[in-house]
């Protein structure tokens, strides 16, 4: 029987290392996964034969010390790095960390952070049939964007534009008429040979926050989700330069780019990934912007989580 958790190559970027751990203490019936845990799968795999010692973060070993300790030590290091990350609201990261080992949070289960992960691993079609983990979380994107740029306290509003289209009109022309409707900018949908045909032109989600005197100019930001695997390639997609010339009327203002998705980015690769995704919200930055999150989203995303854990990792 194939393991549905099975450990990623020595190779493999502290990343992967540290999303099996958490797998895998979401897995165990004691809910804790240790360092030694991942030394012993990288021993029993042999995946560190063929691994030299410079492809790693230490460069070099202590004499006698072991290549698997090495990766282990780096994944460690990766999930301090998430514990911090995620430290704006208390408890979102969905482990306690110890000095050898993690343990699941009591209503892990509950925990934004749970979600990502497992829909970053497993995958969109996880989760139960009439829950759409792709809505989930473009909702989850916009909320997280908004608290981003001041919350709804200070009048950031959000958008959601992808296709297809939930609520508002369904073509292209028409939602984009409302969206500069709300935005109070770019005066609507300029007609293109092949507009009637576009879908959303990339965008996914706009988020602005507007002035009290209603008048263009403002901060205006345009964001794609990616939930796949594939999501580096889709960093350079969506281009707000490009997609303005949809509008009747350039906001004077351009719009900045944001990257949605529920991976964690590889350290090593963040600047350039920033560079072709523009501001870049990864897994960790989105759970920590989730508090106070539509109590009716967060039962969602909940149910999808429960159902996931059930029958993927059981």
């Amino acid at each position: 029987m194939t393991d549905p958790l099975p450990a990623p190559p020595a190779s493999d970027p502290p990343e992967s290392h540290a999303d099996w751990l958490e797998l895998k203490a979401l897995r165990e019936g004691d809910n804790n996964s240790s360092f030694q845990d991942l030394v012993q799968e990288l021993r029993r795999t042999g995946s560190t034969d063929g691994l030299d010692v410079a492809e790693t973060n230490s460069g070099t070993a202590d004499s006698g010390s072991e290549l698997s300790h090495v990766v282990a030590e780096e994944m460690l290091g990766e999930i301090s790095d998430r514990l911090a990350a995620c430290a704006r609201l208390e408890g979102v990261y969905s482990f306690e960390v110890h000095e050898q080992y993690i343990q699941a949070r009591s209503g892990h289960e509950e925990s934004m952070y749970t979600f990502l992960l497992l829909l970053s691993y497993f995958g969109k079609d996880a989760g139960p049939q009439n829950i759409n983990a792709v809505k989930l979380f473009n909702s989850i994107s916009a909320h997280a964007g908004r608290e981003y740029f001041g919350g709804r306290s200070q009048g950031v509003r959000s958008y959601i534009f992808d296709f297809p289209r939930d609520n508002g009109p369904k073509n292209f022309p028409d939602a984009l008429d409302d969206l500069c409707r709300e935005m109070a900018e770019g005066a609507g949908y300029k007609d293109h040979p092949t507009g009637k045909d576009q879908k959303d032109a990339k965008l996914d989600i706009a988020i602005w926050r507007p002035f009290e005197d209603g008048r263009v100019g403002k901060l205006i930001a345009f964001g794609q989700c990616a939930t796949g695997n594939g999501w580096p390639e889709k960093l350079r997609e969506l281009q707000p330069l490009e997609f303005v010339t949809w509008m009747i009327n350039t906001p004077p203002v351009m719009p900045i780019k944001l990257f949605f998705t529920p991976f964690r980015a590889e350290s090593k690769k963040w600047d350039k990934t920033s560079v072709a995704g523009g501001i870049l919200f990864d897994r960790c930055r989105i759970a920590g912007l989730t508090g106070g999150i539509d109590a009716g989203l967060q039962q969602d995303c909940e149910r999808w989580t429960r159902f996931v854990i059930r029958h993927k990792l059981s």
